[in-house]
């Protein structure tokens, strides 16, 4: 028998240009009541990747291997509303992915199947400015961003395997799973 291979390969990239509209009322230099009302751009991306490869390593044995890695971005996060430019931050998250699945016949009743997963994930929030904020009600908020600089990266892992009988009309599948995390 031949051995036999397929691939699969999918890529996205997004960019948006969005706008949010800002509408404030702030106290000019002489302290007078001043309307304000304008937009600000709030550019974002997403970038997805993820290759598939199958391969047959021979009649009862295949092979599967996936990666993913998915990228998003928003600048000017927070802003708009009462909410003047000030207060915006940067926000990103990235996830990458991999599975390998490993699937065996092992007789006309008998099949095992090993999967392994490992996650990767990262998300970050930078503050354009980490002064206080100051909320003042019905007018506007200014200052610092509500969520200042942040960042959170964890991995994951999984490790499974099963197998599944099959007797006359009845099928049994067991198996076991192990999983792990770091935060």
């Amino acid at each position: 028998m031949k051995k036999k291979a397929s691939y699969f390969i999918d890529f996205e990239r997004r960019v948006i240009d969005d706008n949010e509209l800002v509408k404030a009322t702030v106290l000019d230099a002489d302290l007078d009541p001043l309307e304000l009302g304008f937009g600000v751009l709030v550019p974002r991306q997403n970038i997805t990747f993820s290759p598939r490869f199958d391969y047959q390593i021979n009649a009862n044995n295949t092979l599967i291997a996936r990666y993913s890695y998915n990228h998003s971005s928003t600048d000017n996060a927070g802003v708009g509303g009462f909410s003047l430019p000030q207060r915006g931050y940067d926000t990103s998250s990235t996830q990458q992915n991999i599975q390998l699945t490993e699937t065996a016949v092992l007789n006309a009743t008998m099949i095992n199947e090993v999967k392994f997963q490992f996650t990767h994930q990262r998300a970050e929030n930078l503050a354009g400015t980490l002064i206080p904020a100051l909320n003042v009600s019905n007018s506007f908020i200014g200052g610092g961003s509500q969520v200042g600089n942040t960042s959170n990266s964890n991995n994951r892992w999984e490790l499974q395997d099963f197998l599944a009988v099959s007797k006359g009309t009845h099928s049994l599948k067991f198996g076991g799973r192990l999983r792990g995390v770091n935060d």
